[in-house]
Parts: C-alpha cells; sequence; structure tokens
C-alpha cells in the first residue's frame, strides 16, 4: 500500500514521494511457531527480509492488549487478545518499523480480540484506517462460526 498520491506518512509539507519511497504494508503473515515471543521475533525478521513498513497480523494468541519493541530487528507489535484465563485461538496485531511508531498522532487501537484499527495521516486532515481483523478459516466448527 502506497499512500494516495505518492505522499508520505507524516509528511507536513506536502512534498511528493521518491520513486521506491511510501508506505509498504504486509497483511496476514502466518508461522508455525506455537510460542508468542518467538513469532514477533519470526514475523520481525520477514518483515526486514521484505522491507515492509507496516503489517496486520492474524492469529497471534496473546493476551490482554499490549505492545512490544523488538530492538533488533526495528519493529514493535502492537497487539489485542482474549484474556489469559479464556482460550486464545484468535488475536490480532499490528508490527510497524519503530522509525515509524515516533510519527503516528495515534497508535493501534484494539477493538476486540478479533479486531484492531490503525489510523495513518494523510494530506491535511485525512486519515486512512487499517484494520487488522481475525476471521474463523472455513473449516472452524459451527460453533465456533457462530460465535464470530
Amino acid at each position: 500500500l502506497v499512500l494516495p498520491n505518492g505522499h508520505t506518512l507524516g509528511n507536513r509539507h506536502d512534498r511528493r514521494a521518491k520513486p521506491g519511497e511510501g508506505l509498504g504494508c504486509c497483511v496476514c503473515l502466518h508461522t508455525r511457531s506455537n510460542r508468542p515471543e518467538r513469532r514477533n521475533k519470526l514475523v520481525a525478521l520477514e518483515l526486514v527480509l521484505y522491507k515492509f513498513d507496516i503489517a496486520a497480523l492474524s492469529e497471534t494468541r496473546f493476551s490482554k492488549q499490549g505492545q512490544l519493541e523488538e530492538v533488533g530487528a526495528g519493529y514493535t507489535f502492537f497487539w489485542s487478545g482474549r484474556p489469559k484465563a479464556e482460550q486464545r485461538d484468535a488475536g490480532v496485531s499490528f508490527s510497524i518499523r519503530n522509525g515509524i511508531v515516533g510519527r503516528l498522532p495515534c497508535l493501534p487501537q484494539g477493538i476486540s480480540d478479533r479486531l484492531m484499527s490503525l489510523r495513518l495521516p494523510l494530506r491535511g486532515d485525512k486519515f486512512a484506517i487499517v484494520i487488522s481483523a481475525y476471521v474463523p478459516p472455513m473449516t472452524s466448527s459451527d460453533a465456533a462460526n457462530d460465535k464470530f
């Protein structure tokens, strides 16, 4: 995703983006690790490899809401999940390059364990809203789909 009209994130002077400059986004990365801490490290390494700025992730399985900075990789993870006492089969998050996090006017907001939003500033007073959503797979039980 490159911002409209080639403008860059947080560009206060309406300067046109140069070729290859802009906001790179990736959606729904999935790794096989069952340990959320390990999964974050693997995802961060993948984001560095593909030079993504922001990724919307699902099935994160973290509890509650929070954030974690992966210093070595240069990304911060923001997540929204269920309480520790409940089964954590869903969960959503955003992974954002640290250089961008500091320029955001507002951080990602957890709406539920299945939905998060991120407001990205555009030109003037306009914003683009990016959503990270979890939807049960088609192979899920009827009960899981009904709960959704």
